[in-house]
This record gives structure tokens, sequence and C-alpha cells, in this order.
């Protein structure tokens, strides 16, 4: 690597020692050149030349700004992005106000790292705002997290439906009927247009506040077993400048009743009983026969799989009729067959005919099976018109599943004194609004996505562009598996109102998660109020190993 040199003219400026002015017959000092240091930059990412870099001068001060740059003889700004590996002559040259010039060469190294992962700072959940003509997306936010979350864009400028789109693909299930339903509160009212794949946009009556907008659709049979499907809510007609929050998406797919069908999802089970089972030919209806029973009813029965697939946090109603010459046996709903969770239970004590109903909510995705228990007796027990009704959907003979879409912050926010703990995205860049400073760390801290490094050994370089209103304090880590470790990324600096580029180094000895700090909860960032900080271009680059989310 090329060695750091520094060439001062004209020759006389370096005579004037001591801090002591040169004679009246001498020629003023020439600038300095402080900072300039070798560095290493990934092959294809953005490097800050003028990281830690000042140019002073005792009779014109700080002339940092007019120092010139260049990359292999070539100008370039105060940023480069190396596109080759090799070793790059950067020369930088500043001139005073008496044309003194002093110049200082370093070498940056662009090494082959591959981009592993480029951060999208909000994970909107597959949603998104389009604009065209005039209209400008002019920000974009997250409260909340997951389920919880808000999602609020504003978009000005728009005159026309297709000027402002809300947009997002599905993957449904191929040759079901769905409805889907978006809860969305608008600060103007009128009319707004919902397309389907190429279908024929339709109206929708927007009004100012809560709207609920319900949208019906047939998906195709197909080959796979689920198919893409793109919504699209035209809103650009409502005017010139619009506010939405969006809360969630929900699509339901309605079918018929449960069919029946032995061997396919009948089954039964017989372990210290005996007995049959048997299907009727239209489907809607299984018998359970038992000829010798045991004292543990549980040790013989009749498995039903739904093939539902169920939501968690969503309630459900599983009804059906039952016949039941004595009482003494059980209906469990479990997740599946064997070593189930058990969503409910019902214990038959009628005999006869009557209908059945079990209300569930289960509090993890999972699919649904009834297990009709044998009981402690002979007997035979009837079970028919099986329904499953769940979402905002009901009604005898359907059956709704819901698949709930919401937006995710996976940047949260912690921040000192009950302030708003939220996310702002605004033309590619996180902002970060600090009404007042905590003086402990984890105030007024910025904690983002995690990224997984799979093997020992690995190299790795992150690298961000970021600025504030105020030159805050900041120190930025890189907790491994939400603990502290002495060998994770630890750098503290302060931010400028000009933009920078920071990148530092790693390297991980073992498997394990990472996730991204920014901490301002310091005692000396408290005088200052009301700061932005600015956060965008956050990329992973690695070498020697593999990195997966």
């Amino acid at each position: 690597m090329k060695k750091i040199k520094l060439i001062a003219l004209p020759l006389v400026a370096a005579l004037c020692l001591g801090g002591a002015a040169c004679t009246k017959n001498g020629a003023d000092q020439a600038p300095e050149i402080t900072g300039v240091v070798d560095r290493m930059c990934a092959v294809g990412a953005v490097c800050d030349l003028i990281d830690g870099v000042a140019a002073l001068d005792r009779e014109d001060g700080d002339i940092t700004p007019s120092m010139e740059i260049t990359v292999d003889g070539e100008t370039v700004g105060f940023y480069a992005t190396f596109n080759e590996e090799k070793d790059y002559e950067v020369k930088y040259k500043v001139a005073d106000s008496k044309g003194h010039i002093t110049e200082t060469t370093a070498t940056v190294s662009a090494i082959a790292r591959d981009e592993y992962k480029k951060f999208d700072l909000v994970d909107f959940g597959g949603f998104e705002v389009k604009t065209s003509g005039a209209a400008i997306l002019s920000s974009q936010s997250v409260i909340g997290d997951g389920a919880a979350s808000l999602y609020t864009f504003k978009v000005s400028n728009a005159a026309a439906d297709t000027d402002a789109v809300f947009t997002r693909t599905y993957k449904l299930k191929s040759g079901t009927d769905y409805t889907v339903k978006y809860y969305v509160k608008s600060n103007v009212a009128g009319t707004a247009k919902a397309k389907i794949n190429d279908g024929e946009p339709v109206d929708l009556e927007v009004i100012e506040g809560d709207n609920v907008f319900t949208l019906t659709y047939s998906v195709p049979e197909g080959e796979a077993e689920e198919t893409d499907v793109k919504i699209d809510i035209l809103f650009g007609g409502l005017g010139a400048n619009i506010e939405w929050t969006f809360d969630k998406a929900v699509a339901e797919h309605v079918t018929e009743e449960i069919t029946l069908v032995k061997g396919t999802n009948v089954h039964d089970r017989f372990d210290g009983t005996s007995g049959e089972v048997t299907v009727a030919e239209d489907g809607k209806s299984a018998t359970l026969k038992i000829n010798s029973a045991s004292t543990e009813r549980w040790r013989g029965g009749m498995f039903i799989n739904t093939g539902l697939a169920l939501s968690a946090g969503t309630k459900y109603t599983v009804s059906y009729d039952l016949t039941a010459e004595k009482t003494g046996f059980g209906v469990a709903l479990e997740n599946k067959q064997w070593e189930a969770k058990r969503y409910g239970y019902a214990s038959i004590e009628n005999e006869g005919d009557f209908h059945q109903e079990n209300e569930i909510t289960p509090d993890e995705n999972g699919g649904l099976w009834l297990y009709v228990e044998s009981g402690d007796s002979v007997n035979e027990i009837t079970i028919s018109n099986l329904k499953v009704t769940g979402g905002s959907q009901s009604g005898t003979g359907t059956q709704t599943v819901s698949e709930t879409f919401t937006c995710a912050n996976t940047f949260k926010m912690f921040a000192a004194n009950g302030a708003p703990n939220y996310v702002q995205w605004v033309d590619g860049k996180l902002i970060y609004e600090v009404e007042k400073f905590g003086d402990t760390d984890w105030h007024n801290k910025i904690e983002g996505p995690q990224f997984f490094v799979d093997t020992s050994g690995v190299e790795f370089m992150i690298s961000f562009r970021a600025k504030a209103t105020a030159p805050v304090l900041c120190t930025w880590v890189g907790p491994k598996s939400g603990g502290w470790d002495p060998n994770l990324i630890w750098q503290q600096f302060k931010l400028s109102e000009t933009e920078r580029v920071y990148t530092f180094k790693g390297n991980e000895s073992d498997m394990s998660n990472h996730q991204f700090e920014w901490q301002f909860g310091f005692a000396s960032n408290m005088k200052y109020e009301n700061v932005k900080i600015e956060i965008s271009d956050i990329v992973i680059y690695w070498q020697n190993g593999i990195l997966d989310d």
C-alpha cells in the first residue's frame, strides 16, 4: 500500500515554525491538510473520501469545502465509487486566498466484496405507492409493529386517478372466491377506483374519515396451488393533497361446507377399542360406530381434517350437527392429527339429535382437525353439516378463512419521556425527529433489522449515509444476538449537517444474529432540541462467508 506523502508549496512556508508569524518580508503560511489516511472500500460501494479530513489555514481558517480531490488524476467530489478491484491513488489539494497550495496523497484499496443486502428501511408488507404525472409521494411512515401497525402516506399534486396508486400482489388460492377488505382512513372524500389484475376498474366511494373498501374476486383455476393476484387502488383523483392511513387488508376466501371423504380427510383410530367409520355418499356426514369401548374414551375415535389454514388471532366458529345414542364422549378441536395442540373441546352430555357450536381463536397459525372420541361405552355417533366460519364474513353454509396482510416497522424507535415512536420514510431516507434527548443510551435509540452470519470467520463491512440538523453524538453498534460481545462493531462519532458515508468493518467468529443500532441518548446531546436525523443507503458487504436473513 502506498505511503501517505505531504507536499507543501511554496517551500518558504515550511520556515514559519513554532506557531510564530513569519517575518514581514516572508510569505504567510501554506494551509495544512489533516486526517488523510489510507482507506479500504468495497467495490461498487460509495466511499467517503472526506471522512476525518480537514484543510486549515492560519490566515483563512477552515477551507475544507474548497478542497479538490482527484482519483488517479480524475477530479471527483467528496464521495467516490470504485468499480474495479485495485489500489487507487487519491490526491487532496487545497489553496488558500494567497494562492499557496498544499497537496497530500493516500491510497484507497477497493476490495471485491459482494453486496449482501441493501435494506429498505421500512417493510410495508408488500404494499407500494406509485405516482405519475406531477404527483409526488411526499412521505411514508409506519406507527406500531405487525398487526398493530398503521401505514400513512401523503401524496401531493395529484390530479387524475392514475397519478397515485396503492398496489400489492397477493398469493391467493387458485379456483377460490375471495372477498378482500381494505381499512383506510382518508383526509378527503370523493371517488377512487379499484382494479384487480387486468380487469375493468370499479368505483370506490371514499368518505372523510374511516373507510372499508370491499372487493370480490374469483381466482381462476390454475396448475399451481396459488396464483398471483394484483390489486391496485387508484386514488389520485381525490385531489392535490391526499393523506391516507392504512390499517390492514383482509382477504377472506369463501367456499361451500366441508365435504367428508373416507381415507382422504376422515380417518379412524381404534386403540384398545373396536368399531368402524362410514361416510355418507353425499359427503355431508360421517358415522363412528363403537363395538367395544375403553375406560379411556380418547383411545378410539374418528379424525376429520378440515383442510383449513387458520390465522392466529382470528375468531372462528366451528359448527356441526350430532346424533348420538349415548352421552359420555367428546369432540376435540386441534391443530393436527397427532401430538396436537388443542384449540377447544366439547364434552357431549346430550343424546339424540342436536346442533353444536364452538368458538376458537388460535394463538398461532395452523390447521384444523376434529377428533370425535369413542366414549366410554358402546355408541353410535354421527357428525354432519360441518362448517367453519371466521373473520368478518359468516353465515350458514359458508366456510371463511381470513388472511390479514399488514405492514411492519422493521426499525424500532426508542424515545425518552414518552416521545412518539415512529419511522418516516421520505425520498429514500429514514427520518427520525427528536424533540428532546435523554441521557441514557437507549433513550432516543434506533434499533434496526437483523442480519444473520451463517458461518464462522466472516469478514463484513456495513455502510450507510447519515446527517443531522445538529452535531449530535452517536454510538453505532452491531449487537450480537441482542447482547454485547468484545468483537462487535462499536463506533462513536458526531453527525454533521453535511451528509456523510460511514463504513465499519466486522469479523464474526461464529454463527449469530446481529442488528443495527444508532444510539443518541447522551447527556451531551440534551442541549439540542427538535433535531432531525436522516439515515439512508444501508448496505452490508461480505467476503469469505455466507450471510442470510
